[in-house]
C-alpha cells in the first residue's frame, strides 16, 4: 500500500544505514519525515532517585542526534527534533504534517514497551497506522535462550558457530513470532 507521507520516529537505532523502517518508508511513501523526540521521562529521577540519565548519556544522546541530523541533511532532508513525551508530541507532528503513517523500531525493556503502546493508542485514536519492525539486539531474551543452549553440549562445532555472528543471530531471529 503506498502512502503519501510517514514519518519515522527514530528511537535507539539513530542511524540512516541499515535501518529497516527508514527503508520501508522509502519504498512505500512519496515523503519519509524522519522524526526525534527526547522524552522527557529519560531525564527524570529513577523511583530511587538516581538520574535515569547521567552526563556522559545525555552528552553522547546529543552527538548522536547532531549526527543523525547532518547525516539527514547530507541526504537532502533534515531530521525534525522534539522534546516532551513522545506519545503528544509525535501526534501534534501528525496533525501538522498530516501524516498517513509512524514507522519505528520496536523496544525490548519494559519502559520503553510502554511509550510504544501509549504512541499506538494515540495513534489508533487518530486513525494513523504504526508500523513497529523488529529490531535486532544483540541481547534479547531469545538470543539469551539460544545461547545458553550452546554452552549446555560445548563442542568445536558450536564453538565457532558461536563466534561467527551471522550463525549466531540468524538461527535467533527464526524465533520471532
Amino acid at each position: 500500500m503506498h502512502m503519501k507521507r510517514i514519518l519515522v520516529w527514530f528511537r535507539n537505532d539513530l542511524r540512516l544505514e541499515d535501518h529497516e523502517p527508514l527503508y520501508k518508508a522509502t519504498q512505500r511513501a512519496d515523503e519519509v519525515i524522519p522524526y526525534y523526540c527526547f522524552d522527557v521521562r529519560q531525564f527524570a529521577a529513577s523511583p530511587y532517585g538516581f538520574s535515569k540519565t547521567g552526563p556522559f548519556r545525555a552528552k553522547f544522546l546529543l552527538e548522536s542526534i547532531t549526527a543523525l541530523r547532518q547525516s539527514c541533511r547530507l541526504a537532502g532532508g533534515d531530521l525534525i527534533i522534539d522534546i516532551g513525551l513522545p506519545e503528544e508530541c509525535i501526534l501534534k507532528q501528525v496533525k501538522q504534517l498530516q501524516i498517513d503513517a509512524v514507522y519505528a523500531h520496536s523496544e525490548v525493556t519494559d519502559e520503553e514497551v510502554k511509550v510504544e503502546e501509549t504512541v499506538e493508542q494515540a495513534l489508533w485514536k487518530a486513525k494513523v497506522p504504526m508500523e513497529s519492525f523488529g529490531a535486532i539486539h544483540f541481547i534479547t531474551w531469545r538470543i539469551c535462550l539460544f545461547r545458553l543452549n550452546f554452552f549446555r553440549k560445548p563442542s568445536l562445532n558450536s564453538v565457532s558457530r558461536w563466534n561467527d555472528t551471522s550463525m549466531c543471530v540468524l538461527p535467533c531471529q527464526k524465533l520471532n513470532p
